[in-house]
């Protein structure tokens, strides 16, 4: 018995040294180790948090700390690599790209971690039971969300509750391929392909390569079994494919952006020289750019009323600006809003309202859910006084256009997980006259101190469209977001208007006529992989964005002038999307059909004067393919197409009713506090 327990002694002894140490894991096939059980070869120490804000050698001496440190806050028991809630995280010194990732981890009450993906956080881990302690964050929806995401955005919280019983192994699978992520807790899919955003500036894509990071946070956590598999480029490719057909099998996004009172011909995709518009200019070229735009009048608030409604604002008296009090657009007409909002939309207005101030015509009695901006027709860029989040005011230390692209790429952010409508209405490029130094510096040759101002502000506008389209391309959202951009008349040259030093050439007119200069604008339509690139000349008009809206998110609307222009831009039907278009503004008037129009216009487009109400034209004729610029009148001797065009006019106007409100020949404001807002 002696010898027995002798031998058994002296085999154990032999043995022990070989069992202190853990065997390396098997992966998978297919798959690597990238933690080999025994030690930290591979790994090293940062915390990114630490050093985000420092620079230089204070930043390098931060660097090497963390990497010395390291060793002092991980260690390897049984294989596995544990921590205890402190020091800098466990990285990988490899960087990844598209990979498959498999790991196991453990954690105790109290504590929660993360893992980094391409040095970007994070696939969240919760201590979710009430061991925890209160749950906050969303910890009890439980581990997996890509929890740096924006609040609501898909993938953020997990689609399901997939934690084991505390204190168990939980394993993780995951995917992450381009932009997009999956995620697999316990065998359980709780990130469906969502797109996992860059912490680290979120208005760039997440970066291409990075490491794989492990959070120490809260307590002790023990990790195992981490593995990996380098996904082909080709598998790549049909996951990230089958992700996007999945979201533009969804509900389309709906972003109708409307720039204020600008020159037709200032921006690129029109030709101008002085003003760079890059951002607007990609927009037109990855859509369909309209030659023939219009808006349904000269002034701001009623075409805005015409746009959200799809209809001539004629048919229910919105003719003129509101003059204050309680004028605004009517509560017998349903927005676009709240048509999409019935639908399951999201719903969100941020720029400029100008449809009523009374507590019944605010945005978010109309149908939108969210609201950012001010009430009125025009604010100063400066001044945060009179804007409002919802309806409480909000102090804005940005420069109003700056704050409105914010405001519109959060929300665009929030809620990439639902079909959303987003009305980015800017005030730019309207009065007053404001921008910062460091855009008019990139202006200063241009000697027109207004002109030189215009451009600076336009410049910022187009920046602020562009941080929202990034924001749009950044969350995978391009190939499910309809975009509209118009502005909402003409710009304003001629005396007596809020001229802003905008240029309308070609067309001749200004704001507040119904010459082409006061009716014909910048109109884009863009939406990547449904509607082909090119050019559009046949006449459409703003009315037409509202039933595009609605048919491509399949809601049905009676009584809308606007007609549906997505078959004109598939192909599936040509020609005009309208026999005729039409305006009526007080005394003025222009109907157009084919090339030719007849039009009465402000009298103080010929006189310059910038008198008010001096009333309207003649009637006059013309050929617009053969003279955009109004300049040569064929009354005279086309009077059959004359009483032609007059007879369309009569029967169009026959459903229209009288002004609510406003009036004299040209609908200018007959007080000084009331016209700078137009």
């Amino acid at each position: 018995m002696t010898s027995r327990l002798a031998s058994l002694a002296g085999l154990l002894l032999c043995l022990s040294p070989f069992a202190l140490v853990a065997a390396e894991p098997a992966p998978p096939a297919g798959f690597r180790a990238i933690f080999n059980g025994r030690d930290l070869a591979g790994w090293y120490g940062l915390n990114p948090h630490a050093v985000v804000k420092l620079e230089g050698e204070k930043r390098d001496a931060n660097l090497q700390k963390q990497r010395e440190e390291f060793a002092q806050h991980w260690n390897i028991e049984n294989g596995e690599l544990v921590n205890v809630g402190t020091g800098p995280y466990a990285t990988t010194e490899e960087e990844f790209g598209d990979i498959e990732f498999l790991i196991d981890y453990k954690t105790v009450a109290k504590a929660d971690s993360g893992i980094y993906l391409r040095g970007t956080p994070q696939v969240q881990i919760w201590d979710f039971s009430k061991e925890g302690g209160k749950w906050d964050r969303n910890a009890d929806k439980g581990s997996g969300g890509l929890f740096n995401n924006a609040k609501g955005a898909p993938g953020q919280l997990p689609l399901a509750l997939a934690d084991k019983p505390f204190g168990e192994w939980n394993a993780f699978r995951i995917q992450q391929a381009g932009r997009r992520t999956w995620v697999w807790l316990n065998d359980k899919l709780v990130v469906d392909g969502a797109v996992m955003e860059n912490y680290w500036d979120r208005a760039q894509p997440l970066p291409a390569k990075g490491p794989i990071m492990l959070q120490t946070h809260g307590g002790e956590i023990r990790w195992r079994n981490l593995f990996v598999r380098n996904i082909p480029v080709d598998e790549a490719t049909k996951l990230v494919a089958k992700a996007d057909a999945i979201d533009r099998a969804r509900k389309p996004n709906v972003l109708i952006i409307v720039g204020d009172d600008m020159g037709y011909a200032d921006v690129g995709f029109h030709g101008c020289k002085d003003i760079p518009t890059p951002n607007l200019d990609k927009l037109a070229k990855g859509g369909v750019r309209f030659t023939n735009g219009y808006v349904t009048g000269p002034y701001c608030s009623p075409t805005r009323a015409g746009l959200l409604t799809g209809r001539y604002q004629q048919r229910f008296g919105h003719e003129f600006n509101p003059a204050g009090g309680t004028a605004g657009l009517p509560t017998t007409e349903t927005t676009l809003a709240d048509r999409l909002k019935a639908a399951g939309y999201a719903t969100a207005l941020v720029g400029k309202w100008h449809l009523g101030s009374e507590p019944e015509l605010h945005p978010q009695q109309r149908g939108f859910q969210e609201f950012f901006g001010f009430l009125g027709g025009a604010h100063d860029y400066f001044v945060d006084a009179g804007l409002q989040r919802g309806r409480e005011p909000v102090s804005e230390p940005d420069y109003l256009t700056d704050a409105i692209g914010r405001e519109s790429s959060a929300f665009i952010q929030r809620n990439q997980g639902q079909p959303w409508f987003l009305a980015v209405t800017f005030n730019a490029v309207h009065t007053p006259m404001q921008a910062g130094e460091f855009r008019l510096e990139k202006f200063a040759s241009i000697a027109d101190k207004t002109r030189r101002t215009y451009a600076a502000m336009m410049s910022a506008m187009d920046d602020a469209v562009g941080r929202v389209i990034q924001s749009i391309e950044n969350t995978g959202q391009s190939q499910s977001t309809l975009v509209v951009f118009i502005s909402d008349n003409g710009g304003p040259t001629m005396p007596g208007v809020t001229v802003n030093g905008s240029i309308n050439a070609p067309l001749r007119g200004s704001k507040r006529t119904t010459l082409e200069g006061g009716i014909r604008v910048p109109f884009v339509v863009s939406w990547p992989g449904r509607v082909k690139p090119g050019v559009f000349e046949a006449p459409v008009i703003q009315l037409d964005a509202h039933a595009t809206a609605l048919a491509a998110a399949g809601v049905t609307a009676d009584k809308l002038d606007g007609v549906d222009l997505l078959p004109y831009l598939t192909g599936t039907k040509t020609g005009a999307p309208h026999d005729a278009l039409f305006w009526r503004f007080g005394e003025q008037m222009a109907v157009r059909q084919g090339s030719f129009k007849l039009v009465k216009y402000d009298l103080n487009a010929d006189t310059l004067t910038g008198k008010n109400n001096q009333g309207a034209t003649a009637a006059k004729l013309y050929d617009l393919s053969q003279d955009i610029g109004e300049t040569t009148d064929l009354a005279a001797t086309m009077p059959d197409k004359v009483r032609e065009l007059q007879a369309r006019w009569d029967v169009w106007n026959k459903d229209n009713v009288a002004p609510l409100w406003g009036g004299g020949g040209s609908g200018q404001r007959k007080n000084k506090k009331a016209q700078a807002a137009n």
